[in-house]
């Protein structure tokens, strides 16, 4: 494939044979090789020009073209901003050659191999008789790239060594290492208690009082040229966790946070994961997914937050928790029934002062009457607390191996006795972890029957929301297949299958095996045990489910069915339905392999699951036809946090199944599942979106 520096002389030795003809149509249609029966046209002259290009390039496909054409635009832009080097004539003659190999037909057959010479003279004489994107707009259409481009410069700028291959741009390891130390000093000097008060201030609209969480998300637009480089907030928190302390003197505090905010926008930046148009979401395939999926990982650990709603933490952790566990001694200080009670303590505090706050411990023993107070202050030394001197001690930056240990429990140490809680939803991770961490060092059976938990906490949520539910086992084939959570309406079947398997912390930083790895063990098992009910019940008609002693018809009636994957925690963006369908459409016809053979076990049985995946679309394909179309259409990935709060508003199986729905047909491009529930129900707040489209 051609490179830049071919590309730029085969542009700088083309030749003008339009321009002193552009007005003789005789001379064009000599020029270019048409006879005129009729009447004269320049359309057919641009026509034809296009064709040419379509010829000559037509052997390698459109869609490595464009994607070609796409890089080298990329690299053309990138030098331009970095190194002064002219844009023009070759982006307007890229742009072209990618114009013709999307919309022209050739009248005859592509040429027998690539000729970009053909190509490039061909756009190039198209270029003389059209009028194309002025230069101008060139910054607007690309306002991803061009960022990425300026952020290198302005770092370069200021002292950083930039790397630069091919399209894309890096920082050299020392110049990343004094950049993310310089990053770290800064939060250290203006005390990481003021910095997350600082971002609470400059966040603070994006707050949703009902969800008790902030909409850190990615916020696009369908106009190009609209979205601006996004501040990396998430990352600033995490920062923030080391430094708790303020310093008592803020020497230059409005200067550091000027230089704080400036910094770390470019730093995350020029890291190119931040998408700028609706539309980059859309229509990937196999040489884009990998990449992609990468993408989303480090964005999230940029831009977003950890976030659990409070309320529903200590509902977990109640609810999945045996009493006899919840009676067991941690730490040799309490039952963990009472360190609940003071992390619920803790966080209601934080969410009525709805911002960061520092405390004594006997600011939380007088709401906990039930404790004694000098147990109160060793729950929070031992158990609720970061060992001095904070969080995330050992992190650095989102894509480095050494990641934050923040959500592991909720406070941070602040002076002998003394405490911060950051924000409640932010750490409202952190009071799980903090009890389940204990348990899994004392019962090494823990992670293991934490699934079958989360299964019987979610039927007991149910529940008492009035939704009825099934589940059972049943014999198939030799084996027995089991049905987490079954929930009927007249006319919808769900299907809800558990996994307890999170998003691992090497996920997080773009890790193309764990981001797999991780998909495989929850999403994919998931929808693979619910696409196994599915079959079943289309071809029977039935399935016959035994659970303790007691024998349910669930049966078919020609209803709808839904397949819901649901993990504990949230994956993020990965849960995302636009996602959730390019990932298990584009996946399900590829079969992956690792560059280390380490890891090729693994790989062997996610590939075996693809394959079985696959065999699934086969045999449903004639069972119902939008499989022939969009085979994962009915395919949701959740979390518990987000099953909890679609059921705030129910109070029965249609409630649920109306409250679902409402995010069903619709995507703002946040890739977010809380912003997205909360935008359509202010749209419209009496009621789902009952549109069934099967």
């Amino acid at each position: 494939m051609i490179d830049l520096q071919k590309l730029s002389e085969l542009v700088d030795g083309t030749q003008d044979h339009v321009t002193p003809i552009q007005d003789n149509l005789p001379a064009l249609y000599s020029y270019v090789g048409l006879n005129s029966q009729n009447a004269w046209s320049r359309d057919a002259v641009t026509d034809a020009f296009m064709a040419r290009i379509k010829c000559a390039l037509g052997i390698l496909g459109e869609a490595v073209v464009e994607r070609h054409v796409r890089l080298l635009l990329d690299e053309i832009i990138l030098r331009n901003v970095l190194d002064d080097a002219p844009r023009q004539p070759y982006a307007r003659l890229l742009e072209i050659i990618r114009d013709a190999m999307r919309n022209h037909d050739t009248t005859g057959t592509s040429a027998p191999s690539p000729d970009w010479s053909v190509a490039v003279q061909a756009a190039a004489d198209y270029s003389a008789l059209s009028e194309g994107t002025s230069d101008e707009m060139l910054p607007r259409f690309h306002s991803r790239q061009f960022a990425v481009a300026r952020a290198a410069r302005w770092l370069r700028d200021h002292g950083y060594t930039v790397l630069v291959q091919s399209n894309r741009v890096s920082l050299g390891p020392a110049s990343e290492a004094r950049l993310t130390s310089r990053l770290s000093n800064l939060v250290r000097e203006i005390g990481g208690i003021r910095v997350v008060g600082q971002i609470w201030i400059c966040v603070g609209e994006y707050y949703d009082q009902e969800q008790q969480r902030y909409h850190l998300v990615r916020r696009v637009s369908t106009v190009v040229g609209k979205t601006s480089p996004a501040v990396p907030w998430g990352y600033l928190i995490q920062l923030a966790a080391k430094y708790p302390i303020t310093p008592p003197t803020p020497l230059y505090a409005a200067q550091n946070w000027h230089d704080l905010i400036e910094l770390s926008t470019q730093y995350a930046t020029m890291h190119d994961v931040q998408p700028y148009s609706t539309w980059e979401s859309l229509f990937k395939d196999t040489h884009t997914l990998v990449r992609w999926l990468q993408e989303l990982a480090v964005f999230d650990s940029f831009f977003t937050l950890h976030q659990i709603k409070p309320a529903h933490a200590i509902a977990i952790v109640r609810g999945v928790l045996t009493s006899e566990q919840r009676q067991q001694v941690i730490a040799d200080v309490a039952t963990l029934d009472e360190v609940i009670i003071v992390a619920e303590t803790l966080l209601n505090m934080g969410l009525a002062a709805q911002m960061p706050i520092c405390f004594h411990w006997r600011d939380v023993a007088q709401f906990c009457a039930v404790i004694p107070p000098q147990k109160v202050a060793a729950i929070l030394e031992k158990v609720l607390s970061h060992p001095p001197p904070a969080a995330n001690q050992g992190y650095v930056s989102p894509t480095d191996d050494t990641l934050p240990d923040f959500t592991h429990r909720p406070c941070l140490p602040l002076h002998p006795e003394n405490y911060c809680l950051l924000l409640p939803a932010l750490c409202a991770r952190g009071a799980i972890e903090a009890v389940f961490t204990p348990l899994r060092q004392a019962d090494r059976q823990f992670d293991g029957n934490l699934g079958f938990a989360i299964e019987a906490f979610l039927r007991r949520e149910f529940k008492s929301r009035c939704i009825a539910t099934q589940s059972g086992k049943y014999p198939h084939q030799n084996k027995t297949m089991e049905c987490d959570i079954v929930v009927e309406t007249e006319d919808t079947i769900m299907l809800l299958e558990v996994k307890k398997k999170p998003l691992t912390r090497k996920a997080n930083t773009g890790s193309d095996i764990a981001v797999l790895l991780d998909l495989a063990g929850s999403l994919l098992e998931a929808q693979l045990q619910a696409g196994n009910h599915e079959l079943l019940l289309r071809q029977q008609g039935y399935l016959e489910l035994h659970e303790n002693g007691v024998t349910t018809r669930l049966e078919h009636r020609n209803r709808q069915i839904e397949r819901i994957a649901i993990t504990l925690f949230d994956y993020g963006s990965f849960q995302d339905r636009m996602m959730l369908e390019q990932f298990l459409r584009i996946g399900s016809n590829l079969q992956f392999r690792p560059v280390d053979p380490i890891h090729l076990k693994k790989f062997n049985e996610l590939n075996e699951n693809i394959l079985q995946l696959r065999q699934q679309v086969s045999e449903l394909e004639p069972l119902i036809v939008s499989t022939q179309q969009k085979p994962f259409f009915h395919c949701w990935f959740l979390s518990v946090p987000q099953i909890l709060q679609i059921i705030e508003r129910c109070q029965c199986a249609d409630d649920f199944k109306n409250e679902l729905w409402r995010t069903r047909h619709i995507s703002t491009g946040s890739l977010d599942f809380y912003f997205d529930y909360s935008w359509v129900r202010r749209l419209s707040p009496e009621s789902g979106d009952d549109v069934n489209s099967d």
